[in-house]
């Protein structure tokens, strides 16, 4: 097949998750038969999603399309409506019999698939368009609105618990990463009730474990996001040159807490100390000890197929900044924990940014 100049394609595909998505998260092949199908209409989009426990959603979506017909509109605007966005570039010549470039929408990796939260229409101010805004996120609603009650009887292991109840959430699994956890168990046994997804929360934070959505897939690693052992992390990372680089930084985050008071103790036996990853400094001053975690923001142009917690390789970075920011832009194998995407068209931004830290 000819090969060209690269264009921006995207198609959205609304329905419902029973009709147009077979009704279960994560499952992206749509129906065609009940969905509303659009591309080529002006569009503002911007989606986002990282690893904070404390958010009630893992992503925030939204976008703006321009001068939708009255059945698109309404489409928006069903119970329990879903929204699936393709996008990213087309280099093929392929053309119909009319001379229009044939895309294959197919091929083109998710963005975003989830539900629709909000929508309105309103005028844009300053001009003759209506613009129709959506709200969007792929877990919402599900964490919102499931509970728990259950009791694990003495015994029963970590893992199992933080198993059943992702079960129990009901999102298809994309990771589930608790080799950290080894066989150690609940030996009194444990009792989880009230929200699920803060209950799985708790439970995550004192395994020393978190967990994320991406488009209607649950992931499970370690808190400090270093890949479990036996992962061959630069097979499977995705590899990034300065050439594919839009913008490329690094920074900081600090978080302090107050040391209680030291509590005398009898026990003489040697404390274990918690090795530090190499992406971190811990400093303690005046009963106060700070966490500095490091790590690399970058921007691409759009990029579909970076999913959250995925490996990203940095490589030939050392030939052309050997200094960059005192080193710290570095070659290497880099985790993300924040993905940004943004997308216009037929013009505007169209790039994906990470936020990025050094795996081990």
């Amino acid at each position: 097949m000819a090969q060209g100049v690269p264009i921006r394609v995207y198609q959205v595909t609304i329905g419902t998750e029973s009709a147009t998505f077979s009704n279960t998260p994560g499952q992206h092949n749509s129906s065609q038969m009940d969905a509303v199908i659009f591309e080529n209409i002006r569009m503002e989009g911007r989606v986002s999603v990282d690893n904070s426990p404390t958010t009630t959603s893992s992503d925030d979506v939204e976008f703006r399309f321009y001068n939708l017909n009255k059945t698109t509109r309404q489409a928006l605007m069903q119970e329990n409506a879903t929204l699936m966005l393709k996008a990213g570039y087309d280099t093929s010549w392929q053309r119909d019999s009319e001379g229009n470039i044939i895309t294959e929408y197919d091929s083109l990796p998710i963005i975003f698939i989830g539900g629709i939260v909000h929508a309105y229409t309103r005028k844009d101010p300053g001009s003759n368009d209506v613009v129709t805004v959506v709200n969007c996120s792929s877990d919402q609603k599900i964490r919102n609105m499931t509970k728990v009650s259950v009791a694990y009887k003495p015994g029963t292991t970590k893992a199992a618990v933080v198993k059943d109840l992702v079960k129990r959430l009901g999102f298809p699994v994309s990771r589930m990463e608790l080799s950290s956890l080894g066989d150690t168990a609940y030996s009194s046994g444990k009792s989880v009730f009230g929200q699920l997804d803060h209950a799985l929360t708790r439970i995550c934070k004192e395994c020393g474990l978190q967990y994320s959505i991406h488009n209607g897939t649950i992931s499970v690693l370690r808190s400090d996001d270093q890949p479990a052992k036996g992962s061959d992390t630069s097979v499977d990372a995705w590899l990034y040159t300065p050439a594919q680089i839009m913008e490329l930084d690094a920074y900081f985050e600090q978080k302090s807490v107050k040391l209680a008071a030291k509590k005398t103790s009898s026990h003489r036996g040697k404390k274990t100390v918690k090795e530090t990853p190499e992406d971190e400094t811990v400093t303690t001053k005046n009963g106060v000890r700070t966490k500095t975690r490091h790590g690399i923001m970058m921007k691409s142009q759009l990029n579909g197929n970076v999913k959250m917690h995925d490996f990203v390789k940095l490589d030939g970075l050392n030939a052309v900044m050997p200094d960059g920011s005192d080193g710290d832009l570095k070659d290497g194998v880099y985790r993300a924990i924040r993905i940004d995407h943004t997308i216009n068209w037929p013009d505007g931004e169209w790039s994906t940014g990470l936020k990025l830290v050094e795996v081990q």
